[in-house]
């Protein structure tokens, strides 16, 4: 149930449209999962 829990944390915070990235400067992704990858 903990990792459930977790999974479901992990995918809130993914789609999150308050989340700002800090190398493409986009709103809605984590750099981590930035699509702009020339940075």
């Amino acid at each position: 149930q903990q990792q459930q829990q977790q999974q479901q944390q992990h995918k809130w915070y993914r789609s999150s449209p308050n989340v700002r990235c800090y190398k493409c400067n986009r709103i809605g992704h984590f750099a981590q999962d930035c699509y702009s990858k020339n940075y």
